[in-house]
């Protein structure tokens, strides 16, 4: 790079300055925690060359946001699929929360099995790593029209990460039917591992969701990698 032109001494406003700009570096470590860098950039124009520089950066800066808030995994942002029925887990943040979800005929969903024999998809999976971060976090668990089994669903949420340590995490539960939100709830999370749930829900005939209190029953699907319930 060629060094900052000077100006000449005589020259009203004009001298060689140093000046910060935050420059954002979209880069992450293995925790999933943003690392914000300075880009340090040395101008050394008069004061109405330094205003349009200022301008300049503001703007390509205010694009790039932009742009980056438009994506999810470098591609432009999913729709969340939607059918007979639908679980939806949604936060801000940093932090990897999981939804599961057993359909009445013993099978689960979740990040390490994302289909069911009857039809279930996981089609929206946010966080999970740093190829997969999100700007509005989601999870999508849905069943198409006339694929959802009847009988009852257990679904949980499980706090797989959660950034920073220690910060209850706000989340949204939803069920919907069709396009519609049959059921929404808000909750808080506490602690990473923490589980929340079961709750339940009859297809088609519940007439809402219930969280069966007090259990320690854990989702088949998160047997492989989570401890059995004391």
């Amino acid at each position: 790079m060629a060094p900052p032109r000077r100006c000449p001494s005589k020259v009203p406003g004009c001298g060689t300055l140093g000046m910060f700009m935050a420059g954002l570096l979209a880069s992450r470590d293995e925790a999933g925690a943003t690392r914000l860098s300075y880009l340090k950039v040395q101008i050394a124009y008069s004061a109405p060359q330094r205003m349009k520089a200022y301008l300049r950066l503001t703007l390509w800066l205010a694009s790039s946001l932009l742009v980056a808030g438009c994506t999810v995994h470098g591609h432009p942002a999913r729709k969340a699929g939607t059918g007979d029925v639908a679980f939806r887990l949604t936060w801000e943040g940093l932090s990897d929360l999981d939804l599961m979800v057993l359909d009445p005929a013993g099978d689960c969903i979740a990040y390490g099995s994302r289909r069911s024999k009857s039809g279930g998809v996981l089609d929206i999976d946010c966080n999970f790593g740093t190829e997969s971060m999100c700007e509005h976090p989601i999870e999508n668990i849905f069943w198409p029209k006339g694929a959802a089994p009847a009988g009852e669903y257990l679904f949980w949420v499980h706090a797989h990460t959660l950034i920073p340590a220690g910060t209850p995490l706000v989340f949204r539960l939803q069920l919907l039917r069709g396009k519609e939100v049959f059921w929404s709830q808000d909750r808080s999370i506490h602690d990473a591992d923490e589980f929340q749930g079961p709750f339940v829900y009859s297809f088609p005939a519940g007439e809402g969701v219930a969280l069966v209190e007090g259990s320690h029953v854990r989702p088949p699907c998160g047997a492989f990698y989570f401890s059995p319930a004391e």
